[in-house]
């Protein structure tokens, strides 16, 4: 009987949520932090751009090197934003407009054909 329970707990406990975490972990990539994808950030009126950013030095406003973050900003936060990856502080990985919540993300250039 403790031989099953032993065995119910351990399949508990190794949930749907701790494995992505662990094949998440295990592939290299940082935690994603900053703002929550249905966070209330994503739907004020003057929420215009969603970017993911690395953190590439201590100079940066927010965040340790080598954390990656996603917030939600208005025009001018993401004039600031762009200031600082100019200034060699983030790399903006990702980029998506805001409107009414709703992401359209970048579109990507066409591959040159050979």
């Amino acid at each position: 009987m403790a031989d099953n329970r032993a065995a119910f707990i351990e399949k508990r406990d190794n949930s749907i949520r701790q494995r992505l975490a662990a094949a998440k972990a295990g592939k290299g990539e940082p935690v994603l932090l900053g703002h929550d994808l249905a966070g209330m950030e994503r739907f004020l009126p003057e929420t215009r751009h969603m970017v993911t950013v690395d953190i590439l030095n201590s100079d940066s406003p927010v965040g340790f090197p080598g954390e990656r973050y996603r917030f939600f900003l208005s025009d001018e936060g993401y004039k600031n934003a762009r200031a600082s990856e100019k200034r060699g502080e983030i790399r903006i990985r990702n980029h998506a407009a805001v409107m009414a919540g709703k992401l359209y993300p970048d579109k990507k250039p066409p591959a040159q054909e050979r």
